[in-house]
């Protein structure tokens, strides 16, 4: 761009260029820098802007957020114009502070603080445990969205329409967006307990960049399944996609054949059965009339061996679901449309290999393998206007903005204790940490770099907290900031004064909250202290005063878990005849009937076991 803007031609460094007056419009906003990481970083907007005003150029400051509601802005000012000041050792610009477009939002809050229910261990001093808040704030996050989008609470959002006017609507899952740090830490799936929690209440969502999905149980079932049929002599994987969910057979079946014929392989499919051709069926007794599914689906897994390599890759794999009804059995799952758009997902990959010069199956499943040793994202199941809650990085929310947005992952730091790189643009240097051994560059300016970390940890939080245009929702704990992690640089404008913490009052839109004790269990039952922050409206008395809202969690159905078994069972009964279900009624009645005769039968001992001693003692009673 400097180059184009150029008043010569001839200059071919953009650091010489002199732009022409008028020519060149730059819009850069350095407060939101937060990708040093791809080799960008304030430095460099402060070169170019320096450039520019040695030639002429003017540097105007846009304040004027088009985005928030005012308690938002004030909430944002508050919180960075300390943690935000001009620091040129560690790259970090000065906070400017955001002044309000819209109209102020009276009717419902804007900020609120969310409780940790249980931040404690079971056991030890009262003091926050990372492991407690990871395994208690996903089910609060999840059961404070059910609450939320429960159109009887009344909460609304606006929309704008092409014109640009905006209109209030109530809540929906796709006005919520679940912004993290990162989304896997030390090869754990970050997001993993809050799309858990998520699905447990049916509520929708989107996964934006998530790597969970070679982990899926769905994407595993698949890749055994795709290993049997190319390894028909590989019985662990014949046996788990028997057992698995593409056949879901059961043990004792499995355990029977196996005890009654042998391997489990689908070209020595005994007679009784069958056979491997099929055709002796005329040979299946009663007593083994159990054990055809499972003659069944190995004459499958046969059949997909012989043509896997004169059919497309796809082709096998479509053959496969159809013949195990996998999709309806996907899709009739707890969160069923993200475990079939996967499954799906596998035979666009198989497309894909094959048109990327891929020849066999069994290349494309050493490709799967490969590929399972990395990180990739889950298929998506909404289209950017569908309904489901957004749950990304706050790296991808950049540029985005959302009606009401949920920080997530409180216990993820604010920045690494040691520097892993030193970048020096100025010499084209970037020096890496490699094997543990860091170069004499790294080690000597490893306390700046840490600095430079922090600085864009700090933008990082003031990009996840300007997202929000309605409703902002921070995690956090009720008896003590949590320090050092990611949105630690919002606490300052969250906590209430010390001397105010234990006065509320009820905030519009809100339940009566039963407790004054934002914390729901601690251990030994604790009370509230003096510096435990009571559930209710706090009104905060800097940059003008904005309300903040402390939830009680008590007013949260937490602990909701995933209800195993099919869901909608309305599609299954629909439009049958009532004599098939009547009869599949008396089969499950003769099931259940049996299950329990042999459960009391086996209450019976069959054999009398005791000692020499034992008896010579009884037989000594009886003869008395």
């Amino acid at each position: 761009l400097l180059l184009l803007a150029a008043d010569d031609s001839s200059v071919s460094e953009p650091s010489a260029v002199r732009p022409v007056d008028g020519k060149l419009f730059l819009v850069g906003d350095p407060k939101q820098s937060i990708y040093r990481f791809r080799g960008t970083d304030v430095d460099t907007y402060w070169r170019v802007t320096r450039q520019l005003e040695r030639h002429g150029g003017r540097v105007l400051q846009l304040t004027t957020s088009y985005r928030s509601v005012p308690a938002i802005q004030r909430f944002v000012n508050a919180a960075f114009r300390d943690e935000m000041r001009a620091d040129a050792h560690a790259l970090q610009p000065d906070y400017v502070p955001l002044a309000p477009f819209r109209l102020a939002n009276e009717f419902q809050p804007a900020i609120v603080a969310l409780p940790v229910p249980r931040p404690y261990g079971a056991r030890g001093p009262l003091k926050a445990s990372p492991k407690a808040i990871e395994d208690s704030l996903p089910d609060a996050v999840g059961a404070y969205i059910e609450w939320l989008i429960e159109p009887k609470h009344g909460w609304q959002v606006t929309e704008r329409d092409p014109t640009g006017a905006e209109r209030w609507v109530p809540v929906q899952p796709r006005h919520i967006a679940l912004l993290f740090r990162r989304f896997t830490s030390f090869g754990q799936d970050v997001s993993r307990p809050y799309v858990d929690a998520i699905e447990a209440r049916g509520i929708p969502h989107l996964l934006v960049g998530g790597k969970a999905f070679h982990g899926r149980e769905e994407v595993e079932a698949i890749r055994a399944a795709m290993a049997a049929i190319e390894w028909p002599d590989d019985e662990l994987s014949v046996f788990a996609t028997l057992k698995g969910t593409l056949c879901a057979i059961e043990d004792a079946h499995l355990l029977e054949y196996k005890a009654q014929f042998g391997p489990l392989h689908p070209f020595r499919i005994p007679g009784a059965l069958g056979g491997t051709s099929g055709r002796e069926l005329a040979l299946t007794a009663d007593d083994t009339a159990h054990l055809v599914p499972i003659a069944e689906a190995l004459r499958l897994l046969q059949d997909l061996h012989r043509g896997r390599n004169y059919r497309p890759v796809a082709d096998t794999i479509g053959r496969l679901l159809e013949a195990t009804r996998a999709h309806v059995g996907f899709i009739l799952r707890p969160a069923g449309e993200q475990a079939l758009a996967n499954v799906l997902h596998i035979a666009e990959l198989a497309r894909q290999y094959e048109a990327a010069g891929g020849i066999s199956f069994r290349g494309f499943i050493d490709q799967l393998r490969s590929s399972a040793e990395g990180e990739t994202a889950e298929a998506p199941i909404l289209e950017e206007t569908s309904e489901g809650v957004r749950l990304m990085t706050v790296h991808k929310a950049k540029g985005l903005e959302f009606p009401v947005v949920i920080l997530a992952d409180l216990t993820c730091r604010m920045t690494r204790g040691d520097a892993s790189r030193y970048v020096d643009t100025a010499r084209g240097l970037c020096a890496l940490k490699l094997a543990g051994w860091a170069p004499h560059d790294l080690h000597d300016h490893e306390a700046e770099e840490v600095e430079r970390d922090r600085a864009e940890a700090i933008r990082l939080a003031y990009v996840a907290a300007t997202r929000a245009r309605d409703v902002l929702v921070v995690p956090a704990l009720g008896d003590e900031r949590w320090e050092g992690g990611w949105t630690s640089p919002l606490n300052g404008a969250l906590y209430p004064p010390l001397e105010h913490r234990r006065q509320a009052k009820r905030a519009p839109k809100c339940p009566v909250f039963p407790s004054k004790d934002s914390v729901l269990v601690r251990p030994g039952d604790e009370p509230a202290g003096p510096a435990t922050v009571s559930p209710g409206q706090h009104q905060m008395p800097v940059e003008g005063g904005y309300p903040v809202v402390w939830w009680d969690p008590r007013t949260l159905q937490l602990g909701v878990t995933a209800p195993f078994g099919v869901r909608r069972e309305e599609l299954i009964v629909k439009d049958v005849p009532p004599a098939v279900v009547a009869d599949g009624r008396a089969a499950y009645d003769r099931w259940m009937t049996a299950r329990q005769t042999a459960r009391d039968a086996g209450l019976t001992p069959s054999l009398s076991i005791a000692t020499v001693g034992e008896w010579g003692g009884r037989e000594g009673q009886v003869g008395q």
